[in-house]
């Protein structure tokens, strides 16, 4: 039979006379408190990994309620404001799916969108970059040339947003490299 520890919090780092090589169950009694910031309209594309910037095929008219909708981007600015001003508390970034395919999937889906929005936050250009890499679609790259052609006004909208890679596309994301200069 198993020997049994108990550790609670203000002795976690002295546990004393646990030997190795025999088996054991270790209870924690931990108490924390924490804060829960919920991020609600982080979107993706179904079986995707790209964070994207909001906006389906259609932008918002100028001027309407849904023009004034919170986006994925502007929560994510509030979770990097209240995280630099509270330089104390712990930031622990879970990701989800629906629960159609294959259970290990969606976890590995779940794990990338996490360090998708990890890397978004923390401006790990690079990492965003291989993780968005891993498990994306055209429809991704459609819909945020979409979203930079209206908030900025340059000519790279890909038109139809869906995952096919046509001359809509191609020629949007050259347009894109120009007015960036790439």
């Amino acid at each position: 039979m198993a020997e049994t520890v108990t550790i609670d919090h203000p002795t976690t780092n002295k546990i004393k006379n646990l030997n190795s090589g025999g088996l054991r169950s270790i209870k924690m009694k931990i108490k924390f408190h924490f804060y829960l910031l919920e991020m609600e309209d982080v979107n993706f594309h179904y079986n995707s990994a790209v964070l994207l910037p909001d906006y389906g095929e259609k932008a918002p008219e100028p001027g309407t309620t849904e023009q004034n909708r919170i986006t994925g981007l502007s929560v994510l600015y509030a979770c990097y404001k209240h995280a630099v001003e509270n330089p104390t508390q712990f930031l622990v970034i879970i990701g989800h799916t629906d629960k159609s395919g294959p259970h290990y999937s969606n976890l590995l889906l779940s794990q990338l969108r996490a360090q998708n929005v990890l890397f978004a936050l923390i401006g790990n250009k690079k990492d965003w970059v291989e993780v968005s890499l891993i498990k994306h679609k055209n429809e991704d790259y459609k819909q945020i040339l979409k979203w930079i052609s209206y908030t900025k006004g340059w000519n790279c909208d890909p038109g139809e947003i869906n995952n096919d890679s046509d001359i809509k596309m191609r020629v949007a994301i050259e347009n894109f490299q120009t007015a960036c200069n790439i």
